[in-house]
């Protein structure tokens, strides 16, 4: 939920089919339980290890905040 406290280009895990250019939302969980962030995707195909869960992320893909849902009326903002 604080990935974008501080910037607006974050590090993400890359799912298949994704491009640059593509838009995506990022949904979080508990409390929200809702789609809180749409992004563009500005860089894919980054290499990346990790192998702490059962899923294991070999690539990793760069975002870009488009709009932040605003909490509580469900109104995207810039």
């Amino acid at each position: 939920m604080n990935a974008f406290n501080d910037t607006t280009t974050i590090n993400w895990k890359q799912s298949n089919n994704i491009r640059k250019g593509d838009i995506i939302y990022i949904y979080i969980a508990e409390p929200y339980s809702a789609i809180m962030f749409k992004c563009e995707v500005i860089e894919t195909g980054i290499p990346y290890k990790y192998k702490k869960s059962n899923v294991p992320i070999k690539q990793i893909m760069k975002i870009k905040l488009i709009k932040k849902i605003i909490k509580g009326n469900g109104v995207l903002k810039n």
